[in-house]
């Protein structure tokens, strides 16, 4: 369906002011946030919580937040095109209103059973609606904004999505201490300060349904004429249109790619700040640095070099994510090694964004949600693949000193020898996706770098 007309028709094309003067849009957006927010509560908060209930014992507790952490990335290792298929065919407000209340509702009873049988249970149960809310947001964005202005679309979406982190962290940061003197003066919360983090985060999620009911004029479902297709049928057709198409498959790659790059960072830092003599609080910065780059390139990075065209971009920034990633693996200071993960974060921001649009502009509407599930199942497995194969690598390598004769002798760890494989793996992906993705239809347009 073509957009709705902007209500401010003198905002300036290529700007995020003209992206939000389409109403639809705006309103969508505007539920994003709240909808980002609670999901960045929900995952410390589900993990605290965890901490809480599984008592006193180091192991039990860790043993309890990694479950919580393993449930939450099941739905998708199990049913992920499940939810791409559900996605293309439900009423899309529906989705949108039924998904974001069903969450607010689960997030509200994990404190009233107070067990962690019903933690898992609930959490689970979130993730596999959010495979069907996931999909259906992002098939959605195409249809309100004008294709020239796609790109910025897709930069507020991803950069409101992963940005909600930090005022999400400074508010369950603020609501701990806020939970922690309410319980010490009046035991309103029997011990668990988690609990008032967990009814905040559900009514942020309700206040997102509301707004999300006030969308109007939205397309029904993506297949209302293709009902007779089986599910099995209908996942396969998503998989093989993937398969069969080029540009597409080079797409789903280096997307994937990108997020693994910056994923071996993310499972492998708290293992090597200690190598680099730093303890938490190096991990929390190396974490940030990563979260920091990766929402400067989607935010700028489409805006550097508006000369590039988006598929010579795409292949080019997953590649050149290699790079910063070598210097993680050789640096001896954390200085220098979160200046490195700023870089390599922004460089996979850059092919994040750009992949996602190029995405909404190619793929056919009729499995644009199977499409985006695809892509989104496929992240997940990669995390989990890369936060229980990096580890295993960087501890059976442990630490190493190869003897250079007169000059001493050459010392590196586990770590730093995964993060020089990623970094390997990182251009060979960037650069099959290059290649891939320009085996385009001759005449084909391309937009440039941003719209």
């Amino acid at each position: 369906m073509p957009p709705d007309e902007p209500s401010n028709p003198s905002a300036s094309a290529g700007s995020i002011r003209a992206v939000l003067a389409y109403p639809s849009f705006a309103r969508l957006w505007h539920c994003l946030i709240g909808a980002s927010l609670g999901d960045w509560i929900g995952l410390l908060a589900v993990t605290a919580y965890a901490n809480s209930l599984a008592g006193g014992g180091y192991g039990e507790r860790n043993v309890a937040i990694a479950s919580v952490l393993f449930v939450r990335l099941l739905p998708a290792l199990l049913v992920g095109p499940l939810g791409g298929y559900v996605a293309d065919r439900l009423d899309r407000r529906t989705t949108l209103v039924t998904g974001l209340a069903l969450r607010a509702v689960l997030f509200a009873s994990i404190p009233l059973v107070g067990a962690l049988w019903w933690l898992l249970l609930a959490t689970l149960l979130v993730e596999a609606v959010n495979l069907v809310w996931l999909p259906t947001k992002d098939a959605l964005i195409p249809d309100l904004v004008p294709r020239d202005q796609l790109e910025d679309a897709n930069r507020l979406n991803l950069a409101t999505s992963y940005g909600a982190a930090l005022p999400a962290a400074a508010l369950f940061t603020g609501l701990s201490s806020l939970a922690t003197a309410l319980d010490g003066t009046w035991a309103w919360l029997d011990g668990n300060p988690a609990d008032l983090a967990m009814w905040v985060n559900a009514v942020l999620l309700a206040l997102a349904a509301g707004l999300a009911s006030t969308l109007r004029d939205l397309p029904r479902s993506a297949s209302a004429g293709d009902g007779a297709q089986s599910v099995l049928g209908s996942i396969v057709a998503g998989w093989s249109y993937i398969a069969r198409t080029p540009l597409v498959r080079g797409l789903v790659g280096g997307i994937v790619g990108a997020f693994a790059a910056g994923g071996v960072v993310i499972g492998l830092a708290r293992v090597y700040v200690s190598d680099l003599g730093a303890g938490d609080p190096g991990y929390g910065v190396l974490f940030g640095a990563v979260f920091l780059g990766l929402a400067g390139g989607m935010w700028f990075g489409p805006r550097v070099n508006r000369r590039v065209p988006r598929h010579r971009l795409f292949g080019l920034s997953i590649a050149a994510a290699g790079l910063p990633l070598v210097g993680v693996a050789v640096s001896p200071h954390l200085i220098v090694s979160a200046v490195l993960a700023v870089a390599l974060g922004a460089c996979a921001g850059v092919g994040w964004i750009t992949g996602y649009t190029l995405l909404g502009l190619e793929v056919e509407e009729s499995v644009r949600g199977r499409t985006f599930a695809f892509v989104q199942s496929a992240i997940r497995l990669v995390l989990a693949a890369v936060l229980a194969v990096a580890p295993l690598i960087a501890g059976l390598v442990g630490r190493q000193s190869v003897p250079l004769g007169p000059v001493g002798s050459l010392s590196y760890s586990g770590a730093q020898l995964t993060f020089a494989i990623a970094a390997l793996m990182a251009v060979v992906v960037g650069v099959s996706a290059d290649r891939q993705m320009g085996r385009r239809a001759p005449g084909h347009p391309d937009e440039g770098a941003s719209a």
